[in-house]
């Protein structure tokens, strides 16, 4: 038993020592890399003073409105700086044997390509948008013929569902090359309002509202909340949080929604939409997720970017059929 009981204290010993050397160690390899980068920083930011600004960084500082994260009074150069600063000071600190990626202003350290500040996602968002392009071709050839009476008018809706989709598309291009005070704001907006848009959709076909009055109500209802939400994030309080809660919330309920309509009425083709609805609630995985970028450029959101192309030509895949079951009723069966 006395052996057993010294055998326990050695442990615990040992523990707690090890605990204490990894915790000096963690504290040893932060100030480390603060100091490589508020060293990095200052020569940098001595260097845009010296040279001068590009025509890109007049540009951004110009029409852009350009901010930084804490909204201090950073120029693009500057912006560039930190960004560079942040990228080298932590590839220093792991080639010096560290094992911790630091976050600056809620940030991974993602590599700049030349005027994108996150080149996976701009390219993610730019294919996405000229997918959407696509899919909309795809989706206006498919219901040009027949009865359009007979799905209610549902197709003009849905053509206008994909013109939102690429607008944000559009937005969040331009927002993942450069991060600014209005670039940050239309693809916050845009994105809210392409989900806005979408629950409005939704609940029309789900409850096969074709009613005008009833059409308009509906409408008036989006609308009203639309221009509170924006309100709220421009004159109260720009919070991401808030943001998210209410997309995710809108999200949830439309799937849900869905769902529903498809154990209700079970349409041959009603996997489809099922398979979009899980596709997009098992890639959410991805806005959730937080890890640093994979070498350095891709990130979780990127990753999201990439994923819900997919999401999207499955989701067409069901429109088309939809529709067609009511404008071609001989083909869809």
């Amino acid at each position: 038993y006395d052996k057993m009981k010294g055998s326990v204290l050695l442990i615990l010993l040992s523990s707690f020592c090890i605990v204490l050397a990894q915790e000096k160690l963690t504290k040893t390899e932060s100030a480390s890399f603060q100091e490589c980068y508020d060293l990095k920083k200052k020569e940098c930011f001595s260097k845009c003073e010296t040279e001068g600004s590009s025509l890109w960084d007049r540009t951004v500082d110009g029409l852009l409105g350009y901010r930084e994260i804490r909204k201090k009074a950073y120029t693009n150069c500057q912006s560039n700086c930190i960004t560079d600063a942040h990228v080298d000071c932590t590839e220093r600190n792991l080639a010096q044997g560290g094992s911790k990626v630091y976050k600056l202003f809620g940030k991974w350290p993602i590599k700049r390509v030349w005027i994108f500040e996150e080149f996976a996602s701009f390219v993610f968002c730019l294919s996405s948008m000229l997918l959407y392009c696509h899919l909309l071709n795809r989706y206006s050839m498919a219901v040009a013929d027949g009865d359009h009476r007979a799905y209610g008018g549902f197709e003009t809706y849905h053509k206008l569902y994909y013109w939102f989709w690429i607008f944000t598309f559009f937005f969040a291009t331009i927002f993942h090359t450069k991060d600014t005070f209005l670039t940050e704001r239309f693809d916050y907006f845009s994105g809210f309002l392409t989900i806005a848009y979408t629950s409005f959709v939704a609940i029309q076909r789900i409850f096969w509202v074709t009613n005008s009055y009833q059409r308009v109500a509906l409408a008036a209802g989006h609308v009203m909340y639309c221009v509170y939400h924006v309100w709220y994030m421009t004159c109260v309080s720009f919070d991401y949080g808030y943001n998210m809660k209410v997309i995710i919330t809108v999200g949830i309920f439309d799937g849900i929604l869905w769902l529903w309509w498809c154990w209700r009425y079970r349409p041959s083709y009603a996997w489809r939409n099922v398979l979009a609805q899980v596709m997009m609630w098992a890639l959410s995985i991805f806005e959730i997720a937080d890890f640093p970028p994979l070498f350095g450029y891709v990130d979780p959101h990127a990753l999201w970017h990439l994923s819900i192309m997919l999401v999207g030509i499955c989701w067409t895949s069901f429109l088309i059929y939809d529709a067609q079951h009511f404008l071609k009723p001989e083909k869809s069966s």
